[in-house]
């Protein structure tokens, strides 16, 4: 009686998996069939192919004048039917995404039928809110955008640098994936959009992100020259390049950088550009380290920044600054610095040569100063004003227009 009893409960359990695959009774909420309405199992005669929006086409082989099918979902109920129809293949609808059953046979001429399984789903949702921002170390765009689906198996990535509508795919990312570097740019403008994929097939796509990778930057320095700091850089192409904020930071703060002018850039040109930029450091007393950084702005209002470059400034030299404003009217200003105590003469010429004003002349003790020059009662024209010490002279020009 054990033996019996364990043969029986090894043939409930090596069946149990089987239970769904029966004869389509094709007539009711539960699949099977009774009676007559049996058909004879014919294994390999159904095959399944899933269409878009939850649909499944059923073909069975061979000839036939009547056939039937119904889809039963994992609890065991039938959730579509088709009782009868001379189509071969035809089309089950399921009311949800799922693993299903499916079961079709013959009803003429003779009555075969067989079971296999379906997964439907539904095509994902397109994703949203694509960005991306210019990276420029490494030279990169990265894009990031929301994953509006569950169910998706990754994403396709389109780029588009010709324009209009000349998308090509650049790479796909997996699923829950929502950022993605594109290291392969070059100095123009691009167009990004992505789309989920399943299965079942492709979402819509995301909205466009507009991104100008706006300045081949190749080089940038800083050289001190006494009390001006030049600054100079090359462009061998630019895109959409309004222009370059200088930044200034002392060693005070690093972390804290300072506007200190704004030089317009070419707009979008492939020729090679130079710039330059005087920064005068008389406002310093002390040895400092100064940093500097170029912050370069397309018309869209994209940023970037270039590498940091830096100098040593020692105010205890002899220097004189260029006046500011200049041109100027009527009034200018001079700065100049002293390295030691002693006697200090600081006089306008002419063009010809002329002495036409002292500003300076006495005793002084080392420092930086600052002094004001009026020339309203001069004409308009180059002036040169003049520096002098116990051993040092130096002369810059400087012009009135009135």
């Amino acid at each position: 009686m054990k033996k019996q009893y364990l043969l029986l409960t090894v043939l409930i359990i090596l069946s149990s998996p089987f239970y769904l695959f029966s004869t389509p009774g094709l007539n009711g909420s539960s699949p099977g069939c009774s009676g007559s309405g049996c058909h004879t199992f014919q294994d390999n005669s159904v095959t399944v192919v899933p269409l878009s929006n939850l649909q499944v086409q059923i073909t069975l082989t061979g000839n036939s004048g009547n056939v039937g099918g119904e889809l039963v979902n994992s609890s065991g109920t039938v959730v579509a039917v088709i009782n009868s129809t001379s189509s071969n293949p035809f089309i089950l609808t399921a009311p949800s995404e799922g693993n299903y059953l499916i079961n079709a046979g013959y009803k003429s001429p003779s009555k075969r039928w067989d079971s296999t399984h379906v997964a439907l789903q539904l095509p994902p949702s397109a994703p949203g809110n694509l960005v991306g921002q210019f990276i420029s170390n490494p030279l990169s765009v990265q894009l990031s955008w929301s994953d509006n689906s569950n169910n998706e198996t990754g994403f396709i990535i389109e780029r588009d640098i010709q324009g209009p509508d000349a998308y090509t795919v650049i790479d796909t990312v997996p699923a829950n994936q929502n950022t993605y570097v594109d290291l392969s740019v070059t100095y123009m403008t691009y167009l990004y959009r992505i789309k989920a994929f399943n299965p079942a097939g492709q979402s819509g796509y995301s909205n466009v992100a507009q991104i100008v990778v706006p300045v081949e930057l190749t080089s940038f320095t800083a050289s001190l020259n006494k009390s001006l700091v030049l600054l100079k850089w090359s462009t061998a192409s630019e895109t959409n390049n309004m222009g370059f904020e200088i930044l200034r930071s002392s060693q005070t703060d690093f972390n804290n950088w300072e506007s200190i002018g704004f030089i317009e850039g070419k707009g979008t040109t492939t020729e090679f550009s130079n710039y330059e930029f005087y920064n005068e450091l008389s406002e310093f007393n002390s040895t400092t380290t100064l940093k500097y950084r170029l912050k370069q702005i397309d018309f869209s209002g994209t940023t970037s920044y270039s590498d940091i470059v830096d100098v040593e400034f020692n105010p205890e030299t002899f220097f004189l600054a260029q006046n500011y404003p200049n041109p100027f009217n009527p009034t200018t200003n001079i700065k100049f610095s002293v390295a030691k105590d002693g006697f200090v003469s600081l006089k306008v010429f002419n063009a010809l040569g002329i002495e036409v004003k002292t500003l300076i002349s006495k005793n002084l003790v080392s420092g930086q100063y600052d002094v004001s020059f009026d020339a309203s009662e001069f004409t308009s024209g180059v002036y040169i004003y003049q520096l002098s010490t116990d051993n040092r002279i130096e002369s810059k020009k400087m012009m009135l227009l009135k």
